[in-house]
């Protein structure tokens, strides 16, 4: 099974590196979710879990596609987990 540090240390990954992509320090993101710069220092290090709802939020002030904050691929059954994760986003995001 997969872990949740797992996948919260993988998102952390992600938002970091898309973040940095956009020339954006913590505090400008921050500032544009309308949060403290510590949140965002929290979900970047893993240590919060980021919910869903900030997921989006994040990807549109990062001008990005939820999917480049969510991890690509896990191996074996972690693999599947995360692809029918996707799965289920891409539906939901569709039926909005």
């Amino acid at each position: 099974m997969i872990e949740k540090e797992e996948i919260n240390q993988e998102v952390a990954r992600l938002i970091r590196k898309v973040r940095i992509e956009r020339n954006l320090r913590q505090s400008d993101l921050a500032l544009m979710l309308g949060i403290t710069p510590t949140q965002v220092k929290n979900y970047e290090s893993g240590d919060y879990n980021v919910y869903i709802y900030r997921l989006y939020q994040i990807a549109r002030v990062l001008e990005c596609n939820i999917m480049d904050v969510l991890p690509l691929s896990f191996s074996g059954d972690k693999g599947k987990i995360i692809e029918k994760m996707k799965r289920e986003l891409v539906s939901v995001k569709t039926e909005i």
